[in-house]
């Protein structure tokens, strides 16, 4: 075992590492107990600044994206402007911006219209097939002919790469094509900071 992975004990005491060689021959000390206790405690203090911190970047990222998806866009709408740069250089620009997504109920739907329309390159088709009553001979089998003569039953999954249906929604929109309702689509507006390159020295 890599010594790096070995906890420091000292770390969570007050500088004196436990000895549990003995624990298995005779029954725990009072002072491990003790110090038990403590780690534990200590345990639930960092659980629960975790949980606090998750909490805090939670609301921290909320109020950036009512900031950035909101207030500053339609400041930047009232204003006229759609790229401006600032005093220090920096470039502030609002840009359309667009979220989708398929759910599992409307993947048979949303996918033949894909297919229909000639986006069926985007749709992922994958087989699995449970091999666990073949042997390892007829996996091999299997895997290189892919036909089912053993008795097992492929399942057939579909999906499409959530980037990859972005830039796609993205592009019909441009042109004007009429999504179906089988695609959930949001359109929004996002300003964003673009800083000016530093000089290297």
């Amino acid at each position: 075992m890599n010594d790096d992975n070995i906890p420091n004990f000292s770390d969570f005491t007050d500088g004196a590492a436990p000895d549990f060689s003995g624990v298995e021959a005779e029954p725990p000390r009072e002072d491990h107990l003790q110090m038990l206790g403590s780690m534990a405690a200590k345990l639930r203090e960092k659980i629960n600044a975790v949980a606090d911190a998750q909490a805090k970047l939670d609301l921290l990222t909320a109020d950036l994206n009512r900031y950035q998806l909101g207030v500053l866009p339609e400041a930047m709408e009232l204003a006229g402007v759609a790229d401006y740069t600032l005093t220090d250089g920096t470039r502030l620009l609002m840009r359309p911006d667009v979220k989708a997504s398929i759910s599992i109920d409307n993947r048979p739907f949303a996918h033949g219209w894909l297919r229909e329309n000639g986006h069926g390159g985007v749709v992922k088709e994958s087989f699995l097939v449970d091999l666990r009553t073949l042997t390892p001979a007829q996996r091999t089998q299997l895997y290189h002919s892919i036909m089912a003569t053993y008795e097992v039953m492929p399942e057939v999954q579909e999906s499409v790469h959530a980037a990859t249906l972005k830039s796609l929604v993205k592009e019909l929109l441009e042109k004007g094509t009429a999504l179906p309702p089988s695609i959930s689509v949001f359109q929004f507006k996002k300003a964003e900071l673009k800083e000016i390159k530093k000089a290297t020295k």
